[in-house]
């Protein structure tokens, strides 16, 4: 699948195996002749600029409706008790407190699922006078819960500054779905702008930084690149590819993302989109605000259609209008 092609030409953990030409190649390849923007109509004339201006608010990821939106995991096996593990190894090496044998067995215990409570577990049964009458298993199960604990604290850090840093905003490949107008359209209310994207060139910012969202089953995993950290190596472009990443329960949206890492900025920003191809009303879109639009429509030379309800079944049709 192209899409899977892309991750791994964009996204490798070491940036100096990033392709960004081919990738960039692939995904413009690939951008839909036609991308939807739902709004609804506010009373202070916020979404009606959208047409007016050709210009769309960008929202912070911590904004938007997913509360897993551009968040990350970790794996602590894999990253942060790595750096812990080697000092306390070199540490034991150094004060000769521990046979060969003894150093063997913990790093064994390093690919354990349990591996902070079994190492916790072993030192104290090698070190017995540090449990003072306690039991092992209860100290170490309590060092374990600590240890995650902190650890946790470091992921909730890490998604939040990328949540509050990343600034999005959203299109859809479908501009007929029941629910997506629902949502996004005020209960069918509201309105929706096509775009066309593919006859941008590659080099504009507005195709470049659009990205399609891949949906999974689990969280976006960012150990493989934190973990290149330390040696100055890794690829810091993974919190685009975190905001990629949604929820399986999300991919009735077959949704398309302008994603800009900027930082925290102290301005509202803005994507400058091509001008709408057209502008579709919803099923329910009050006389008013019909008016509305087309009378913007008709000074921006812009389509609009109609969306209606199918008598037989539950499917939106459209119907042009100007």
């Amino acid at each position: 699948m192209w899409k899977e092609d892309f991750i791994k030409l964009l996204f490798p953990a070491n940036v100096d195996e990033i392709n960004l030409d081919k990738a960039l190649e692939i995904k413009y390849k690939n951008i839909p002749s036609s991308l939807y923007k739902y709004k609804k109509f506010d009373a202070e004339g916020h979404s009606i600029e959208i047409i007016e201006q050709d210009k769309i608010f960008l929202s912070t990821a911590n904004n938007l409706n997913d509360p897993y939106d551009s968040a990350v995991s970790l794996n602590p096996q894999s990253n942060y008790f790595e750096a812990k593990w080697d000092d306390l190894m070199n540490n034991l090496k150094s004060r000769n407190r521990f046979a060969i044998e003894d150093i063997a067995a913990l790093n064994a215990l390093k690919y354990d699922d349990q591996f902070i409570y079994m190492t916790a577990l072993y030192l104290l049964n090698k070190n017995p006078k540090v449990a003072k009458g306690k039991p092992a298993e209860i100290i170490a199960k309590e060092i374990s819960d600590i240890m995650l604990k902190r650890f946790e604290a470091i992921v909730i850090r890490l998604s939040e500054a990328i949540r509050k840093n990343t600034y999005i905003t959203c299109f859809s490949e479908d501009n007929s779905s029941i629910l997506m107008w629902s949502h996004y359209g005020d209960n069918h209310k509201g309105f929706c702008i096509e775009y066309d994207f593919s006859k941008l060139s590659p080099s504009e910012v507005s195709s470049r930084m659009l990205f399609p969202v891949i949906y999974r089953q689990k969280l976006f995993d960012a150990t493989r690149y934190s973990s290149k950290i330390r040696g100055g190596e890794f690829n810091n472009y993974f919190g685009v590819l975190a905001a990629m990443t949604k929820a399986i329960e999300w991919s009735y949206e077959k949704e398309w993302r302008f994603i800009l890492p900027m930082g925290e900025v102290n301005e509202l920003l803005y994507l400058f989109p091509p001008s709408p191809a057209k502008i579709y009303l919803g099923a329910n879109t009050s006389e008013e605000n019909t008016k509305i639009v087309l009378d913007i429509a008709q000074r921006k030379n812009i389509e609009v259609h109609k969306m209606l309800m199918k008598t037989y079944e539950f499917s939106l049709t459209s119907k042009r209008i100007f």
